[in-house]
Order: C-alpha cells, then structure tokens, then sequence
C-alpha cells in the first residue's frame, strides 16, 4: 500500500480542508525519479537529509495515486520535474519526466546542471518538451562550500540569457543558510528580475522561510519587486505566510507541495528559528542523521497526520487571517500558475488543448515510407564499439533503462510484452554499447493495421541514449526496422511522433520517409518543424488521404 490512510486523515482532511479547498488545484512543485535511477555509492547532498527518510522513489502513478487518496474531492494538475541530487542520473531522471509528462499530458519542467553549454541547454527543454527549468544548489562546483554558494553558482548567466529569450518557467531553490534573508540571495533575487524580464520565476518553499527569522527584512527589500512568484510548498508556517500575503497579496503566490515528502506524517514547529519535524517513534529510521528530525510519543506520534494536510490548513489559518475571498484562493490554488504555464507555451489541460496552444497536440504527426521507394539511403557505419543485434528476453532491465533515458519512463514490463505481440519476427532491434553491455538505441518493425492504415506496418519506438548521440545510431535502427518491413513485403510503412522531437524527425526525413497531411491541421504543424529543422516545406507533394490503403 502506497499510503495507509487512517481515521485521524479522514477526519482532518473532512473536518479542515475538504469542503474549503476549491475544486481544481494545481501542484507546482512535485518531484518525480525512480529507485533504479539513483546511484547510492556516490553524489554528495547539499540539502537536507531528512526527505530521503519519507521516500526511495516517486513513480508518476505514486504521485497520482497520492492525489487521489489524501485528496479526493479535488482534481489536481502537476507541475513534475526530477529530484535534483547528484546521485541521481540526469539524463534518465528527466527522461523519465518528459515521457511521464507526456503520458499524462502534464506540464514539466527540466533539471539542469550549471556545466551546459546555452546551446546544450535550449535543446534539452526543447527536445524534451519542458516549459523551463529547475536548477538546484546540488550541483554547483565541488569545491564551493555549501554556505557559501550562491544562485549564479548553479544557474549561470549564459542560461539564464537562453531561458529569458524563450520565456520559459524557472522554479528557483534559494541558496545559503540565511535563506531569503541572506543580502547575497536577495541582490541576486533582484539582478535577475531587472536583468532578464521575460523569465518566469518561482522561489520555492517562501524562499525556505520556514521560520518566521528566516524572512529578515527580505519583504521590505522586495516590495517594489513585480514579477517574482512565491510557492508555499512543504512550508507550515502561518506568521510567513500572513507576512507574505501582507505585503504581495494572493496574485505572486502559488501552491506547490514538494511531494513526495508530503506524505509524511509529522507536524512542524519552530524552536529559537530553527525548524523542527515532529514524527512518530520508529516510523523513520534513525532521524538522529538530521537536526531537523525529533520523535515524540507513541500516544502524541498516533495523532500526528500528513504533512501535505499541516501546510494546507497553516495557510487556510492565514488566508482567514488576511481575509482572502474565494476567488483569492482560485488564484493562489490555480489561477496563477495556470497563467505561469500559458505564458512559458504550455497548457494544464493540453487534452483540450488545440496545436497551436504549444508543444502537446491532442494528435501526433505521422510520416510514411513513399510507396515507390524500394531502397534505403546508406546507413551511418557502426563502431567496433557497439552492435546491431535482435532484442533478446534478458534484454528487458537494460531496454526498460534505455527507454526512461529517452523521455519514454512510463514503459512498463506490460507493454514490452504488447509490443512483442505485433512485432515481426526478427524486427525488434537494439544497439548494445560493447564496453558497458548497456543498451543504447532501438526500434521496432511492427503489424499494426489502424483506420488511417488499414495495412499498415509501423515504424515504432525509436529511442537512444543521449550519451551518445551524434554517432548515427537513431539512422541505423530505423533504417533496420524500415529495411525489415519492406523484406515482408510492406507496401504501406507509417510511424507516429511528436512535434517537438526534432532529432527523430530529422532522422526519418533524411532517410525518406514523408510527412503525412492526414488531418487539416497538420500542415501548420509541419510548417513549423520543416522551419526548425531547415527543411523543405513541400505540402503539395506530401499524401492527404484520410486512409492509405495499400
């Protein structure tokens, strides 16, 4: 059970939150990584230690099935990135949030390491389909001291100039144990918004003011600030939220609840200002590896409930306190960071979204191989390092991994083995990397008929490492799978993709395969990529029928 959910949770949430809460919520801070992704023998946190005591992982279907159960009357929308500690593999962990974000249709953001290059940094948010990023202080240079650290150490200039061309989303960990108190962070705070205008900042956590010292005078140094957002996320402090709310209003804060760790079962105080975490005897392990962490009674540790459930009724004391209206509460609980999502190219709802709202069509493009062209151009050469081979039954760990560092983390066992059932004999390839033994690049030669190809074989589920691109090993498995469908006999060889995947569909196009007007809105959409991409836009030579059946 992902949660047991007991009779002193149902009564607080009945009792506080249920009926007082607005329907339609959107969580702006969650995090998303699996346990497979972590490296435990290396990486060194500059964060707190006790969130690794709530949780080992937070798949996309634990953070849904955590909304669902603690709470039930209400539909919310994630913001998901990925846990930004240094043990865990960046490539896979934003892979992973791209294709959970895809899945499920849900905005995302990218996290990012202060090495990129401004050019390596676009493609990533582009590629990925992100709405901006999340850096984290984790990973600025080694050999700055934790205290001493400070935002540009971890978000550079150069990608902070690629971020405000774009208007992109930035969720901003405050840095240095003054917190938003600390003089550095907050002429820091204030260089960024006069210097890049365009950028949508969120400082989490109330700029961790998790007790009321921490604000020092950083309200009266921002007042004059006008864009800054503020979440309240894993925050319970009801004086930090009246003094916000005091001098910004409702309009510059946003709810987040940094989950997973809300799903723990603690209450919060403030001794002398520093914060403390009251949890029940045992539940945790040993908390005596954080300062923050102390165990009360068994009989006290029995009443204790969520910590997602202490910071929403804390801010419900404060939105009282200050007198917010219902459509105050629209706007801090949805309305603000549903603007935030529009502005960066986005949508909350992208099922309902039309094309040209942003990166998230309801439908995907599709291209098809010419019926009149037999031959393939020629393939990259292969390495002596890797090896073009057929999919083998102990491949699946490996396959699975390669899949989450490609955007596609919601591949499950189950659908390998649906995707067995309709591929061709011999059509399921891989690239294995012969020093590592991992798996690099795939593709699929697959029977799968549909309405708009009746006949049809797909082309499906190309995917590589990002490690090692530029090597040509995308152009080599579909250029195998093409080959292999085409030695069937397939007259009719479609594939589907997304719009913001430039790399695969500069790939398909170069190998000859050609875009497919199948709906009215498709021409606008590849006039944008063939844009992008620098390629021909050629719509009147590109097939229209609603269904090729040949």
């Amino acid at each position: 059970m992902l949660i047991d959910v007991k009779d002193v949770d149902r009564a607080f949430y009945e009792r506080h939150l249920a009926d007082w809460l607005p329907d339609r919520l959107i969580d702006a801070h969650t995090h998303l990584w699996l346990r497979h992704m972590v490296d435990q023998k290396s990486g060194v946190s500059r964060s707190a230690k006790w969130p690794r005591l709530v949780a080992e992982d937070n798949s996309i279907g634990d953070l849904l099935e955590t909304y669902k159960l603690l709470l039930p009357q209400q539909k919310v929308t994630p913001v998901v990135f990925g846990m930004p500690e240094r043990n865990i593999d960046l490539a896979m962990v934003n892979g992973y949030t791209a294709g959970a974000a895809l899945s499920h249709r849900l905005p995302s953001l990218i996290v990012t390491s202060p090495e990129w290059s401004a050019e390596e940094l676009e493609q990533q948010v582009i590629t990925g389909g992100f709405l901006g990023l999340k850096p984290y202080l984790n990973f600025a240079p080694a050999h700055i001291d934790v205290a001493d650290i400070t935002i540009f150490d971890f978000l550079p200039h150069h990608q902070l100039e690629v971020v405000d061309a774009h208007g992109w989303i930035v969720v901003l960990h405050i840095p240095r144990p003054a917190r938003i108190g600390d003089p550095v962070n907050l002429e820091q705070m204030l260089e960024i918004e006069r210097r890049y205008p365009n950028i949508r900042l969120i400082y989490p956590h109330i700029g961790r003011a998790y007790c009321l010292p921490d604000l020092g005078d950083a309200l009266e140094v921002l007042r004059e600030s006008e864009r800054m957002m503020f979440d309240f996320s894993a925050n319970t402090n009801v004086e930090v939220f009246e003094r916000f709310l005091g001098v910004f209003g409702p309009k510059r804060l946003i709810f987040g609840t940094d989950l997973p760790i809300l799903r723990m079962r603690m209450r919060r105080i403030c001794e002398d200002g520093f914060y403390l975490n009251l949890v029940p005897p045992g539940l945790y392990g040993d908390v005596s590896v954080d300062p923050h962490m102390r165990e009360v009674s068994e009989e006290e540790g029995e009443q204790l409930s969520f910590f997602l459930y202490e910071e929403l009724l804390a801010f419900r004391r404060a939105a009282e306190a200050t007198r917010l209206s219902a459509s105050d509460l629209e706007d801090v609980f949805y309305n603000n960071a549903a603007r935030l999502v529009a502005a960066a190219g986005g949508a909350v709802d992208r099922a309902a979204a039309a094309p040209e709202a942003g990166k998230w069509p309801t439908r995907q493009l599709h291209l098809v191989w010419p019926d009149n062209q037999v031959d393939l151009p020629a393939a990259p050469d292969l390495s002596p390092d890797y090896e073009l081979r057929i999919y083998q039954p102990e491949d699946l760990p490996g396959y699975l991994e390669l899949m989450a560092s490609a955007t596609f983390g919601f591949f499950t066992e189950e659908m390998v083995e649906k995707d067995l059932l309709r591929v061709l004999p011999d059509g399921f390839f891989v690239i294995e990397h012969r020093p590592t033994g991992q798996l690099v690049a795939t593709a699929q030669a697959a029977h799968w008929p549909s309405a708009l190809y009746p006949y049809g074989g797909q082309m499906g589920w190309l995917a590589a490492r990002p490690e090692h691109s530029g090597k040509g090993l995308g152009t080599i498995v579909v250029a195998a799978a093409t080959r292999r469908m085409l030695s069937a006999g397939y007259r009719c060889i479609y594939l589907e993709t997304d719009d913001w995947r430039f790399p695969a569909l500069k790939t398909y196009l170069k190998l000859g395969y050609v875009p497919h007007l199948y709906e009215p809105a498709a021409e606008a959409r590849w006039r944008s990529v063939c844009y992008r991409l620098a390629w021909p836009f050629t719509p009147e030579v590109w097939p229209k029928a609603a269904s090729l059946e040949r």
